[in-house]
């Protein structure tokens, strides 16, 4: 099977367990859990399979984020983002609930 149809593969996948389709800013297609807002950011973390989908939240302490869950984006999940140079290192705080 040709790359581009596995990945369309692994989007109707995706779909099939409940998730939902998102449009980023960028305009990247992808699929994550129903309980996305608008606001949420999308991480690629170095180890990490998956794009992870995190929730920002102000605290008393600063900025700090929230687990959403893993994301499906089509054109980021083979480390093309790293290789257009798109990329950008931020150090993220995990805010725990």
């Amino acid at each position: 099977m040709d790359p581009d149809s596995a990945r369309t593969m692994d989007l109707v996948w995706a779909m099939s367990r409940g998730n939902m389709l998102f449009l980023t800013k960028e305009e990247y297609l992808g699929s994550a859990s129903r309980s996305l807002v608008v606001g949420d950011e999308i991480a690629l973390i170095q180890g990490v399979k998956s794009p992870i989908v995190l929730r920002p939240v102000d605290t008393p302490s600063g900025k700090r984020y929230q687990v959403v869950g893993p994301a499906y984006i089509h054109g980021v999940m083979n480390g093309e983002l790293c290789e257009q140079g798109e990329s950008e290192t931020e150090d993220l705080i995990y805010a725990g609930r």
